[in-house]
């Protein structure tokens, strides 16, 4: 069955530079590479100004190692197929990587972006509350303490309920939320689903938050003039 063009309403401006952030998308499964790598020229070629610097190196199996930091991207985690990356300055260092599974219907999105000494908490409040003001009359859930990655580096969280378009129609969506941070950087996981896709969606998203690893700290030296 073909897959359907999901847009994740998780998907919103970027607080203090104002870029819009990546839309997820769903794609036929001979499409995933060919557009995904478009994805990325885009990113990399069509968006860049003389001077900007490329943000992703593609490795072997189809990784991409977002340069600055040191994280990985395979080309699949699991249920998750990556299907797009953004660049959100010039410098590279402020990037996202879009992934979805196809059933149940699971979209996600990883951003790494520069901390700039901001404390966990601020962040975290700050993307928080990002989310509730895009979606009037979204409702949290459940929020506290977790973490990420199969090191269980500390994270905080939250999960929402609202309602918005996904897949095509108007539905009640649930969403996680989780800012977690290493070093110089933060890195902030959105997920989004039908809740009709239950309990399996849920196990999917849990699955992705412990499953995708991070480089070990200060892997770069891009991370240590960050702190320059």
């Amino acid at each position: 069955m073909d897959r359907m063009d999901i847009v994740d309403p998780m998907d919103r401006l970027r607080g203090e530079s104002q870029h819009v952030r990546c839309v997820h998308l769903e794609l036929r499964p001979n499409l995933i590479r060919v557009l995904a790598f478009a994805a990325l020229t885009l990113s990399v070629f069509g968006e860049r100004g003389l001077g900007q610097s490329l943000p992703f190196t593609v490795v072997q199996g189809d990784g991409l190692v977002h340069t600055a930091s040191g994280f990985l991207f395979p080309a699949q985690i699991g249920e998750f197929h990556r299907v797009i990356t953004k660049q959100y300055d010039q410098s590279g260092h402020d990037v996202s990587v879009g992934y979805n599974a196809d059933r149940p219907q699971v979209a996600a999105t990883i951003y790494v972006y520069p901390a700039h000494g901001k404390a966990l908490q601020d962040e975290f409040l700050f993307r928080q509350n990002e989310v509730v003001a895009q979606h009037p009359g979204t409702r949290i859930i459940g929020h506290g303490p977790a973490s990420v990655s199969p090191a269980k580096i500390p994270a905080l969280m939250t999960d929402f309920v609202f309602t918005d378009n996904f897949g095509g129609r108007i539905q009640q969506l649930r969403s996680r939320l989780l800012v977690a941070q290493q070093s110089n950087w933060s890195v902030e996981y959105r997920f989004t689903y039908p809740a009709s896709g239950g309990k399996k969606a849920a196990g999917l998203v849990d699955y992705l938050q412990a499953s995708f690893s991070w480089p070990p700290p200060n892997k770069s030296p891009s991370q240590r003039s960050e702190a320059n």
